[in-house]
């Protein structure tokens, strides 16, 4: 059965109608052009990523609208969009495995138990022809054998015939490259890159060294994918049973070139060998030989013999530490954990006995003070009863701001008395006296004495004349 009689085949032609410019790329693609369109695309320190570039002193614009514009791709009748689907926890991973892989297949999940990818055998015909697509064209990847859920949901929307914003992804999967910082990272997109910068009529240079060619994706090769055969499924199935170590081993055999046809018999070869070969040359090169391996035995015995000591010094090692750990395990046998046990035990139980006195005093004390506070506020209510109510039921009781007046009078009366008496004990010791009698004795001291003070004065001037 052919490829283009094949009903999967008919299929993704019809759909891929809409795609035609994604689909044929052009066939020459400047690198020059693409990696300067990389460099003016990464913004400045501070600045967002935005949709601008410049090649060649021209603006480039791949923002998702011109990018639309350009690729003039189709909008569905569908409401539901890739975006929508994929902002949902649960895209309808059922559907999908329903939709595009075979019988008794089920989601890889990854450590939190949510679906996360598919294998690429697991897929049926039709997907695979469109996981070629959107790994080249839309998701750009180099990875064959795993298909991611982004890629999952990308291909049942494909098929479903639901929207896809073609240029809102590859935008921001511009974008991605240009935020990468992996040393491997490709500059995928070159094909559309191409597109936009003949659109800004970017100036060409002849003889331009131009992208390596990549195996593009057109309706016919994706119908080859398509195509199931046999050896094909077999060869699969044998990389899947041995790891894919194997199967690159095998695409890379299948890639190199087959050169057993050019050597020569064996016949040939012998006689040639006979006719040119050199016997003393062969003895030379056999003594020379002979010596060196003798040498080498040397280094070998040198080298043994060294070993022999590593070993031996690290077998004393291993030696002390197994005398320190029996050491260790004889004290740890000799020390009495139970009288540790018991004294934390003792310490434990005193603490628990001192925390009990401290909530019984507190309690206490508590209590205390609480009785203390009422008696205090019964005996202020008593004393205020009897202040204030025995008057008005008595008048013959005085008041008690009469009693204080009464009071204050009589203390002061004791005070004024209390002072009388100092005053006359003191006078009669001789220790204080009015100030009245002290002027009294200064002015009658001069005549006891027979003379006044002028007197006095003129006496003591006396020699002086």
């Amino acid at each position: 059965m052919t490829t283009s009689s094949s009903p999967h085949s008919t299929k993704i032609n019809s759909m891929v109608g809409g795609w035609s410019l994604l689909c044929n790329p052009p066939r020459k693609v400047v690198e020059s052009l693409v990696r300067e369109f990389y460099a003016n695309a990464v913004p400045q320190l501070g600045q967002h990523y935005g949709y601008i570039s410049y090649v060649r002193g021209k603006s480039i614009d791949y923002s998702p609208s011109s990018i639309k514009r350009m690729l003039m791709v189709k909008r569905t009748s569908s409401t539901q969009s890739y975006e929508e689907r994929m902002k949902q926890q649960d895209p309808g991973f059922d559907e999908i495995l329903n939709k595009i892989c075979v019988l008794n297949v089920c989601w890889i999940n990854d450590k939190d138990g949510i679906p996360n990818q598919l294998r690429r055998r697991d897929l049926n015909p039709q997907a695979r022809g469109w996981l070629e697509f959107v790994r080249r064209s839309l998701i750009p990847t180099s990875n064959t054998s795993e298909v991611t859920k982004e890629r999952a949901v990308l291909i049942y929307n494909i098929m479903k015939g639901k929207n896809v914003n073609v240029g809102e992804m590859i935008a921001n999967n511009i974008n991605k490259v240009l935020k990468s910082t992996s040393d491997n990272t490709r500059l995928a997109f070159a094909s559309i890159i191409q597109r936009l910068c003949d659109e800004a009529g970017v100036e060409k240079i002849i003889d331009e060294v131009l992208v390596k060619k990549d195996k593009f994706i057109t309706a016919k090769k994706m119908a080859k994918v398509v195509a199931v055969h046999p050896l094909n499924r077999a060869r699969e199935q044998r990389a899947y049973a041995h790891g894919p170590q194997q199967q690159q081993e095998e695409e890379e055999a299948e890639e190199q070139p087959h050169f057993l046809a050019l050597q020569p018999p064996p016949h040939y070869q012998y006689q040639q060998f006979s006719e040119g070969f050199n016997w003393e040359q062969l003895q030379e090169d056999v003594h020379q030989m002979k010596g060196d391996l003798h040498h080498l035995r040397e280094d070998v015995n040198q080298l043994k013999e060294t070993q022999q000591q590593q070993w031996s010094q690290i077998n004393q090692n291993i030696q002390q530490l197994q005398g320190g750990f029996e050491n260790l395990k004889e004290q740890q046998e000799q020390f009495d954990w139970r009288e540790v046990r018991s004294a934390l035990d003792k310490i434990v139980e005193q603490g628990k006995w001192k925390q009990r006195n401290l909530a019984e005093f507190r309690n206490l004390y508590d209590a205390r003070t609480l009785s203390r506070r009422q008696y205090d506020i019964n005996t202020q209510a008593n004393l205020n009863h009897l202040c204030n109510a025995v008057a008005a039921l008595n008048p013959g009781y005085p008041t008690f701001m009469q009693g204080m007046e009464e009071l204050s009078a009589r203390q002061e009366e004791i005070l004024a008395k209390h002072k009388e008496d100092e005053r006359n004990y003191m006078r009669r010791a001789g220790f204080w006296k009015p100030k009245d009698a002290k002027a009294q004795e200064g002015s009658s001291k001069p005549d006891e004495g027979g003379s006044s003070p002028s007197k006095n004065k003129d006496k003591g001037k006396g020699p002086m004349n």
